[in-house]
């Protein structure tokens, strides 16, 4: 049936999928917030760790994109205690360094390589959101 089907970015509630973009560079901040908001998602954007936590205590996040290099709490540190509220939420780390198995050891889905291009942004969330998404 014509229109039946879901964009990427609902889920089956009709509603956005929600996406927290943590990032202490206010450039990539805001264009990756832009470049998800116009894919249809809903997001979230925070400049430190601490704000991404308080975020997940106060609301569902559907996933979370956290730069890997960012004062304290870095990085690692905020999925840590991202999990830590929410065990099974699925986080992309996002950076210039650091690889994708350590990511992925760490508890993280993988890593997204910086720079990225606004494509690489909206497949790689479509993708993860796909295979692991609530």
């Amino acid at each position: 049936m014509p229109g039946s089907q879901l964009s990427e970015s609902q889920s089956a509630s009709d509603q956005p999928k929600v996406v927290l973009v943590v990032d202490d560079e206010l450039l990539i901040l805001e264009l990756a917030e832009q470049v998800l908001e116009r894919a249809g998602y809903r997001v979230v954007a925070r400049a430190s760790g601490s704000e991404a936590v308080d975020v997940v205590r106060e609301q569902r996040v559907d996933i979370a994109v956290i730069d890997l290099n960012m004062p304290t709490p870095n990085g690692w540190e905020t999925l840590a205690a991202l999990h830590e509220v929410d065990p099974d939420l699925p986080v992309l780390m996002a950076s210039g360094f650091g690889s994708d198995e350590e990511a992925r050891e760490r508890g993280a889905l993988g890593l997204l390589e910086k720079p990225y291009s606004a494509a690489k942004l909206r497949s790689v969330v479509a993708s993860m959101l796909e295979q692991h998404g609530r």
